[in-house]
């Protein structure tokens, strides 16, 4: 949904957005997860695929689109405090119990 969902959205108002005359914006709410060059620390990868996808469709419409400005948002200090609490817990409970892709490590939950 996070990336399907915004490409129908942009396909169904992009005749209507054109007609704006280059002042029209779409706006994709993104999230730090969607990041590759900062990936959270965390094992949230099929929300992270996801949110990469839509940020992808929000920079490839701005490419395309010359009379759309479309980038993505996020809100970052909710990201910060999420780090931070999931950074505790690890240091709490000796790791996460899923592996990097958030798949159980060797079967077990460890």
């Amino acid at each position: 949904m996070n990336t399907i969902g915004p490409l129908i959205l942009f396909q169904s108002f992009a005749s209507l957005l054109s007609a704006a005359g280059g002042a029209a914006k779409f706006v994709v709410i993104s999230s730090v997860a969607g990041q590759i060059a900062e990936m959270p620390p965390f094992p949230i990868a099929s929300y992270g695929i996801s949110k990469a996808g839509a940020n992808y469709i929000a920079k490839k419409i701005d490419q395309e689109y010359e009379d759309i400005i479309s980038f993505p948002m996020q809100y970052v200090s909710q990201y910060q405090e999420k780090v931070e609490e999931l950074t505790q817990y690890k240091s709490r409970h000796g790791g996460y119990r899923h592996g990097p892709l958030g798949f159980r490590k060797n079967g077990c939950e460890a």
